[in-house]
C-alpha cells in the first residue's frame, strides 16, 4: 500500500496523468473537434440532447456516453446553452461556427504567399 511520502514524492507525475487521462476522455486535447461538433449540430439545433446526440453518435460511430460527455463539455464552456429541454447554440457557439465558416486558414496561407512573392 502506498504511503502518504510516497504519494507526495510522486505528486507531480500522478497530477501529470490524471490530466491526461481526464483530457483524452473528454477530448480536451483536440480543440478543433468541438469545431467540428458545432458545425454538425449547428443545422440540427434546437433539438433535446438526447436526440442530438444520437445522431451525432451514428454520423460519427462513437458511443452515446461519449457523445453525450461531449456535448455536456461544450456546454461547460458555454458554447451551447440548454433552454428547457431543447439544445442550442449560444453566441458564443454561434461565433465559433461563423469563424469556423471563413476558412480562415486558407486566408492566413493566402496572404502569406503574397507577401513572399
Amino acid at each position: 500500500m502506498t504511503n502518504l511520502a510516497e504519494f507526495a514524492r510522486h505528486k507531480d507525475e500522478l497530477k501529470r496523468q490524471l490530466l491526461r487521462r481526464i483530457g483524452y476522455t473528454g477530448g480536451m486535447f483536440d480543440l478543433g473537434r468541438f469545431v467540428r461538433i458545432i458545425e454538425y449540430i449547428e443545422p440540427l439545433l434546437p433539438k433535446p440532447q438526447a436526440l442530438v446526440a444520437k445522431e451525432v453518435a451514428s454520423a460519427w460511430s462513437w458511443s452515446t456516453k461519449y457523445t453525450n460527455d461531449m456535448l455536456d463539455v461544450l456546454r461547460a464552456m458555454k458554447l451551447v446553452q440548454q433552454a428547457g429541454p431543447r439544445m442550442s447554440l449560444s453566441t458564443t457557439g454561434r461565433a465559433l461556427y461563423a469563424l469556423s465558416r471563413l476558412n480562415l486558414d486558407a486566408a492566413v496561407r493566402a496572404r502569406s504567399t503574397s507577401c513572399i512573392s
